[in-house]
């Protein structure tokens, strides 16, 4: 009874990591006829094989005459290898971000934050729509320029807290001469490392 029980176990063992019903029958009846033909003694050796079906079976043969017992795994292909990778969000559906507009007129540059994705703070910033009618870009359209949302570049990503985001605004604003958008100032403490570094000097 015990022995039945153990083999059960193994077989659903065998099941759970992947091997097919005909390669564990197999190795089954390989193992009475083992049993027939010697008298089990303690392995001197263990070794752990890719399965490749009519190749495996040969090679535990040749290894079980040197007392070597051997186990099957089975063969990693390259999908388990190669994970493919979650896709990656657009532009649109980036959230947490800091962006800036330019006109493609003239030298107008709008930089700006938002909690929400740029599909739909970039909405507010269309021209010829409704929302945010205080909009910068939107009122710099209505005098012939050409600047659009979709001339955004996205200048940060995931970036969480309203705190964290307003700074760097201000830091890329003070960056950009040409920024016309309101923002906090830029801190001097910070203004003069930033200069030093190469940054713009206000």
């Amino acid at each position: 009874m015990q022995r039945q029980n153990e083999k059960r176990r193994v077989i659903s063992d065998l099941k759970a990591n992947g091997y097919s019903e005909s390669f564990i029958k197999s190795v089954g009846e390989s193992n009475r006829t083992n049993t027939q033909q010697r008298p089990q003694k303690n392995p001197k050796a263990y070794a752990s094989i890719p399965y490749v079906k009519g190749v495996s079976e040969r090679v535990r043969r040749i290894l079980s005459r040197e007392n070597i017992r051997t186990a099957f795994k089975p063969v990693q292909t390259l999908g388990n290898v190669f994970k493919k990778p979650k896709d990656r969000p657009t532009k649109e559906q980036l959230k947490g971000i800091l962006y800036k507009v330019t006109c493609r007129t003239c030298s107008f540059t709008y930089v700006g934050e938002s909690r929400r994705n740029w599909k739909s703070r970039g909405a507010e910033h269309k021209p010829g729509t409704n929302g945010n009618v205080n909009s910068a870009i939107k009122q710099h359209a209505e005098t012939g320029h050409d600047i659009h949302p979709i001339y955004a570049n996205i200048l940060e990503k995931d970036v969480s807290g309203k705190d964290k985001r307003l700074f760097l605004e201000s830091l890329y604003s003070f960056l950009d001469k040409n920024s016309v958008n309101e923002r906090a100032p830029f801190p001097r403490v910070y203004a003069s490392l930033v200069a030093s570094l190469g940054g713009n000097e206000q």
